[in-house]
Protein backbone atom coordinates (compact mmCIF):
# COMPACT_ATOMS: atom_id res chain seq x y z
CA UNK A 1 0.00 0.00 0.00
CA UNK A 2 1.42 3.36 -0.81
CA UNK A 3 -0.13 6.65 1.40
CA UNK A 4 1.35 9.60 -0.03
CA UNK A 5 1.27 12.72 2.57
CA UNK A 6 1.28 16.22 0.88
CA UNK A 7 0.80 19.67 1.12
CA UNK A 8 2.54 23.26 1.15
CA UNK A 9 5.50 23.54 2.90
CA UNK A 10 5.25 24.51 6.80
CA UNK A 11 1.95 22.02 7.59
CA UNK A 12 3.85 20.20 9.12
CA UNK A 13 4.14 16.61 6.27
CA UNK A 14 7.86 15.32 7.45
CA UNK A 15 6.94 15.20 11.52
CA UNK A 16 3.56 13.98 10.99
CA UNK A 17 5.05 11.48 8.30
CA UNK A 18 7.99 10.04 10.76
CA UNK A 19 5.64 9.64 13.57
CA UNK A 20 2.81 7.75 11.34
CA UNK A 21 5.40 5.70 10.05
CA UNK A 22 6.02 4.36 13.46
CA UNK A 23 2.41 4.11 14.91
CA UNK A 24 1.97 1.66 11.60
CA UNK A 25 5.40 -0.15 11.31
CA UNK A 26 5.25 1.66 8.10
CA UNK A 27 8.46 2.38 5.33
CA UNK A 28 9.07 6.25 4.51
CA UNK A 29 9.69 7.57 1.56
CA UNK A 30 10.77 11.17 0.55
CA UNK A 31 11.53 13.38 -2.69
CA UNK A 32 15.16 13.11 -1.91
CA UNK A 33 15.55 9.50 -1.44
CA UNK A 34 13.85 8.54 -4.08
CA UNK A 35 15.46 11.27 -6.22
CA UNK A 36 19.05 9.56 -5.06
CA UNK A 37 17.98 6.12 -5.26
CA UNK A 38 16.51 6.40 -8.77
CA UNK A 39 19.12 9.14 -10.10
CA UNK A 40 16.12 11.68 -10.64
CA UNK A 41 17.81 14.78 -11.85
CA UNK A 42 16.74 17.70 -10.50
CA UNK A 43 16.55 21.41 -12.52
CA UNK A 44 17.72 24.61 -9.95
CA UNK A 45 14.88 27.39 -10.78
CA UNK A 46 17.05 30.48 -8.98
CA UNK A 47 14.25 32.70 -9.75
CA UNK A 48 11.72 30.90 -6.98
CA UNK A 49 14.78 29.38 -5.05
CA UNK A 50 14.00 25.77 -5.60
CA UNK A 51 14.56 22.77 -8.03
CA UNK A 52 11.98 21.22 -10.75
CA UNK A 53 11.81 17.85 -10.60
CA UNK A 54 10.09 15.31 -13.11
CA UNK A 55 7.08 14.76 -11.17
CA UNK A 56 6.02 11.20 -13.68
CA UNK A 57 9.41 9.90 -12.48
CA UNK A 58 9.36 10.39 -9.35
CA UNK A 59 5.65 8.81 -9.13
CA UNK A 60 7.06 5.87 -11.03
CA UNK A 61 9.87 5.56 -8.49
CA UNK A 62 7.40 5.77 -4.98
CA UNK A 63 5.36 2.93 -6.97
CA UNK A 64 8.29 0.87 -7.86
CA UNK A 65 9.28 1.39 -3.87
CA UNK A 66 5.96 0.72 -2.41
CA UNK A 67 5.81 -2.69 -4.39
CA UNK A 68 8.92 -3.45 -2.95
CA UNK A 69 7.87 -4.45 0.64
CA UNK A 70 5.41 -5.73 2.66
CA UNK A 71 4.80 -2.92 4.82
CA UNK A 72 2.41 0.34 3.87
CA UNK A 73 5.15 3.11 2.14
CA UNK A 74 4.60 6.48 3.26
CA UNK A 75 5.75 9.31 0.68
CA UNK A 76 6.10 12.16 2.09
CA UNK A 77 6.65 15.83 0.33
CA UNK A 78 5.14 18.48 -1.27
CA UNK A 79 4.95 16.96 -4.53
CA UNK A 80 3.96 13.05 -3.30
CA UNK A 81 0.32 13.92 -4.78
CA UNK A 82 1.22 13.20 -8.10
CA UNK A 83 2.16 9.78 -7.24
CA UNK A 84 -0.94 6.93 -7.62
CA UNK A 85 -1.11 6.66 -4.08
CA UNK A 86 -3.58 4.04 -2.56
CA UNK A 87 -4.40 7.09 -0.02
CA UNK A 88 -3.50 10.76 -0.57
CA UNK A 89 -3.64 12.99 2.49
CA UNK A 90 -3.24 16.85 2.14
CA UNK A 91 -1.93 18.21 4.85
CA UNK A 92 -3.31 22.10 5.58
CA UNK A 93 -2.68 25.37 7.71
CA UNK A 94 -4.22 28.52 8.16
CA UNK A 95 -2.14 31.17 6.56
CA UNK A 96 -1.11 32.96 9.83
CA UNK A 97 0.24 29.53 11.44
CA UNK A 98 1.89 29.31 7.93
CA UNK A 99 4.11 32.43 8.36
CA UNK A 100 4.78 31.40 11.87
CA UNK A 101 6.30 28.09 11.02
CA UNK A 102 7.71 29.14 7.62
CA UNK A 103 9.36 32.23 9.87
CA UNK A 104 10.50 29.96 11.84
CA UNK A 105 12.55 27.65 9.45
CA UNK A 106 14.27 31.16 8.62
CA UNK A 107 12.59 31.39 4.94
CA UNK A 108 12.71 34.85 3.19
CA UNK A 109 9.44 36.82 3.29
CA UNK A 110 8.87 36.39 -0.94
CA UNK A 111 8.65 32.23 -0.45
CA UNK A 112 6.83 32.93 2.49
CA UNK A 113 4.21 34.84 0.80
CA UNK A 114 3.86 32.58 -2.02
CA UNK A 115 3.50 29.58 -0.51
CA UNK A 116 0.92 31.41 1.80
CA UNK A 117 -0.71 32.08 -1.53
CA UNK A 118 -0.74 28.69 -2.63
CA UNK A 119 -2.31 27.06 0.53
CA UNK A 120 -4.77 29.55 0.37
CA UNK A 121 -5.89 28.42 -3.06
CA UNK A 122 -5.88 25.34 -2.60
CA UNK A 123 -3.17 24.28 -5.11
CA UNK A 124 -2.30 21.05 -3.66
CA UNK A 125 -5.82 20.08 -2.62
CA UNK A 126 -7.31 21.16 -6.41
CA UNK A 127 -4.81 19.24 -8.26
CA UNK A 128 -5.02 16.32 -5.53
CA UNK A 129 -8.37 16.03 -3.71
CA UNK A 130 -7.68 13.62 -1.33
CA UNK A 131 -8.26 13.46 2.72
CA UNK A 132 -7.30 17.41 4.33
CA UNK A 133 -6.32 17.57 7.63
CA UNK A 134 -6.38 21.35 9.27
CA UNK A 135 -2.88 21.27 11.16
CA UNK A 136 -3.25 24.37 12.77
CA UNK A 137 -2.55 24.09 16.29
CA UNK A 138 -2.10 20.96 16.20
CA UNK A 139 0.91 18.31 17.69
CA UNK A 140 2.52 16.43 14.58
CA UNK A 141 1.61 13.28 17.14
CA UNK A 142 -2.28 14.69 17.33
CA UNK A 143 -2.20 14.57 13.54
CA UNK A 144 -0.63 11.42 13.04
CA UNK A 145 -3.28 9.88 15.64
CA UNK A 146 -5.75 11.83 13.48
CA UNK A 147 -4.67 9.63 10.39
CA UNK A 148 -4.49 6.42 12.31
CA UNK A 149 -8.13 6.99 12.66
CA UNK A 150 -9.50 8.29 9.36
CA UNK A 151 -8.32 5.35 7.94
CA UNK A 152 -9.85 3.20 10.01
CA UNK A 153 -12.77 4.68 9.96
CA UNK A 154 -15.38 5.52 6.37
CA UNK A 155 -17.44 7.75 8.16
CA UNK A 156 -14.31 9.71 9.32
CA UNK A 157 -12.67 9.47 5.39
CA UNK A 158 -15.79 11.04 4.42
CA UNK A 159 -16.05 14.28 6.78
CA UNK A 160 -11.99 14.76 5.96
CA UNK A 161 -12.86 14.68 2.15
CA UNK A 162 -14.30 17.79 2.80
CA UNK A 163 -12.46 21.00 0.99
CA UNK A 164 -10.36 23.12 3.74
CA UNK A 165 -11.46 26.69 2.53
CA UNK A 166 -9.13 29.17 3.63
CA UNK A 167 -10.92 32.23 1.61
CA UNK A 168 -11.56 34.20 5.18
CA UNK A 169 -8.30 33.35 6.69
CA UNK A 170 -6.21 34.55 3.98
CA UNK A 171 -8.53 38.00 3.61
CA UNK A 172 -7.78 38.39 7.71
CA UNK A 173 -4.09 37.33 7.47
CA UNK A 174 -3.91 40.05 4.17
CA UNK A 175 -5.92 43.21 5.97
CA UNK A 176 -4.17 42.62 9.61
Amino acid sequence: MLIAISGTPGTGKTSVAKIFVKKIGGKLITTDYLARKYKIKSTPDKNRKTKIIDTKKLSAAARKESKNTMKATVFEGHLSHFAPADVLIVLRASPAELERRLKKKGWDKKKINENIEAEAMGIISGEAGGIEIDTTGKKPEQTAGLMIKILNSRALKKRYSKKINWTGAYVKYLTR
